[in-house]
Formats: C-alpha cells, sequence, structure tokens
C-alpha cells in the first residue's frame, strides 16, 4: 500500500521538494530504515529521510485544522 506524505521542509533541495506538496511512496524498492522513495520535482526516484523533511498527511491534516483553531 502506498502512503501519502507531506513536505515539509525543502531546505537544500529546493529545485526537488516543493513544502506542502503531497507526494506518493514508492514501495516497489529497497529504501534505509526511516527513508521514503517518491518521484520528486526533477522526475527522478529520490530517497528522502522522513522524520525531518515530510509528516504523513493525517499529520498534515491534523496540524491545519489545529491552525483554523478545530
Amino acid at each position: 500500500m502506498n502512503r501519502n506524505w507531506v513536505c515539509i521542509d525543502n531546505k537544500g533541495y529546493e529545485e526537488h521538494l516543493i513544502v506542502g506538496k503531497v507526494y506518493t511512496e514508492i514501495t516497489d524498492g529497497f529504501v534505509d530504515h526511516q527513508c521514503i522513495l517518491i518521484k520528486d520535482e526533477t522526475g527522478m526516484l529520490s530517497e528522502y529521510h522522513y522524520p525531518s523533511r515530510f509528516i504523513t498527511i493525517d499529520e498534515w491534516r491534523e496540524l491545519q485544522l489545529k491552525k483554523i483553531g478545530i
């Protein structure tokens, strides 16, 4: 099952990632522990360390709801 991730930090990868964009994890390959494999903005399959660059779509929704006070 593919998971969706929201980019929260693109420092150093501004040409590769867009903050706030949803990326779908590609599960058809081996990646290091706590990394995700996505197709980035350059069209390349790239591995990123998710605790620092991404949160799950559910975590993103919760943050957005908290911002508007729901």
